[in-house]
């Protein structure tokens, strides 16, 4: 999604439908939550282990 000073960053986006007694939609419920820290933290740390483990094989050798 892209924030009002045009940066793109990620959301997570939920809805669900509110039912009546005849099960039609009568109104939908949402969210949407900012995860560009937990998606930059994730790279982080998949960039990390792939060091440790470039570390661990050349240590091995």
């Amino acid at each position: 999604m892209r924030r009002f000073d045009g940066e793109y960053r990620w959301f997570l986006f939920r809805a669900g439908p509110l039912h009546d007694e005849r099960s039609n939609i009568v109104k939908w419920y949402g969210s949407s939550t900012d995860i560009e820290d937990r998606k930059r933290a994730e790279e982080a740390l998949r960039e990390s282990e792939q060091r440790f483990r470039d570390y661990a094989e050349t240590a091995s050798d």
